[in-house]
């Protein structure tokens, strides 16, 4: 008996040796050691980080969206995706932050899917019909700015006696030809437009290249984190249970993590912060890896693919590494083609490059706005702004019966250096911004209506 606890004792002392070394060893810094444990005060900032992950994902849950999905947006057989209409209360419609809604009012989806009250198909007598299409900034632009392009357009002596009426065909995301498929869309259906603006550009060399290419789905398709999350055939009922058991059995994991972490007087031992962040890091994982696999493609033979991504992985063909020449190819054929599309149909096109403050000189910037402009998150490269240049060349030898094309081009429109355009690093602009642009587009009306 005496024989048992002498070496008892002696692997307790060996223990606690082991455990002083490693902590010695820990805070020497021979070990490379994550910012997030080396301090006690990192550590339980880290800790409630997760904490408040851990709660929104089930908030993301709750609303039958998985965690890769904005949440916003649903398949749609012809589009490619569509708003949620009963995600209407949200500032500025669904699928935009809080900082890009400069008009802080709540926005309605109409049965068509997008932004707006519903319109008749037939025009009213006296009434000029004006869609404007595009992604997020043209979205934004019709409601910061719609009235005011109204306003404009109204004192013009052309549309004397004329009520003037804008209908915001955009959606955050949207790229060639997703616009072209949806002005055919609307027309097969009977819908009756004047005229059709398009606000783009940025979309369709960003989002293809730096999202869609890097996830090795095709350039071609719309935006994959909008689209490729849900599986055909499921209903909203289907997805939320499959969703809510998945984060049910590895919730209770993650939560059963976090709640032992030392949050103590041991927490100020880095050893004991090291195993806890492990323990957590490799439970959050776990949770993610199980949402994930039914959202993403296995590339092992006898996998299951989505038939929607799989299309878009085969589809994926181009000769440059990030398809910046095949996207801007594919924006020109989208623009020609709509052309011909709407003057077939008696329907003025109007086509601006929207304002980009990645191909402007930063000494023309505001400081904010060369913030913007320096971001390294969004990645904006040379070949981008090769693709840029040729597309604004497009539009300038573009002389097409009915259609006219212009660059806003950022510092011909935004003369005053001091001040602020951008509301963040991507194109979203201030008010004062989507003012600048419906003046500019209401001169750019009158001369060439």
């Amino acid at each position: 008996m005496v024989s048992f606890w002498r070496n008892f004792g002696l692997a307790a002392i060996c223990i606690f040796v082991g455990l002083l070394c490693a902590e010695l060893i820990a805070r020497t810094g021979l070990l490379p050691t994550p910012a997030q444990i080396t301090s006690k005060d990192a550590y339980l900032t880290y800790l409630g980080k997760e904490q408040n992950s851990l709660r929104a994902l089930l908030v993301r849950q709750s609303r039958c969206m998985p965690s890769d999905y904005s949440g916003h947006m649903f398949q749609h057989p012809f589009l490619g995706y569509v708003p949620r209409p009963d995600m209407s209360d949200y500032p500025c419609g669904p699928g935009f932050a809080d900082y890009m809604c400069v008009t802080k009012k709540p926005m309605p989806i109409n049965e068509l899917g997008l932004y707006g009250p519903s319109f008749p198909k037939k025009k009213g007598e006296g009434v000029v019909r004006i869609g404007v299409s595009g992604g997020s900034v043209a979205n934004l632009f019709v409601q910061t700015s719609g009235d005011r392009l109204k306003e404009r357009l109204s004192n013009l002596p052309r549309f004397a006696g004329k009520k003037i009426e804008i209908i915001n065909l955009a959606i955050p995301g949207y790229k060639q030809p997703q616009q072209f498929v949806l002005t055919a869309y609307l027309l097969s259906l009977g819908y009756q437009f004047d005229a059709i603006i398009d606000i783009s550009g940025f979309n369709e060399i960003y989002l293809s290249s730096h999202y869609n290419v890097e996830a090795h789905i095709s350039y071609v398709f719309p935006f994959y984190l909008h689209w490729y999350a849900s599986e055909p055939g499921e209903t909203a009922e289907s997805i939320k249970s499959k969703a809510q058991t998945a984060v049910e059995t590895a919730q209770s994991k993650l939560t059963a993590a976090i709640w032992l972490a030392p949050r103590k007087l041991i927490a100020n031992s880095i050893l004991v912060r090291w195993i806890a962040f492990l323990y957590v890091e490799q439970s959050d994982q776990r949770l993610q890896d199980a949402i994930r696999s039914s959202l993403r493609a296995k590339k092992g033979k006898g996998s299951k693919v989505h038939q929607y991504l799989y299309a878009a992985y085969m589809n994926n063909r181009c000769t440059s590494p990030s398809c910046v020449k095949e996207s801007e190819a594919l924006w020109e054929k989208s623009i020609a083609m709509s052309c011909q599309l709407l003057h077939d149909n008696g329907i003025k096109y109007f086509i601006f490059l929207q304002p980009n403050h990645y191909v402007v000189a930063s000494e023309k910037l505001s400081p904010n706005d060369r913030k913007n402009q320096a971001a390294k998150q969004m990645g904006w490269t040379k070949e981008m702004t090769s693709a840029w240049s040729k597309m604004s060349q497009f539009l300038t030898s573009f002389n097409r019966s009915g259609c006219t094309g212009a660059e806003l081009k950022w510092d011909s429109i935004f003369t005053d250096s001091t001040k602020d355009y951008l509301v963040d690093a991507g194109t979203h602009l201030t008010a004062r911004g989507y003012n600048i642009v419906a003046d500019t587009i209401a001169g750019v009306i009158n001369k060439s209506w």
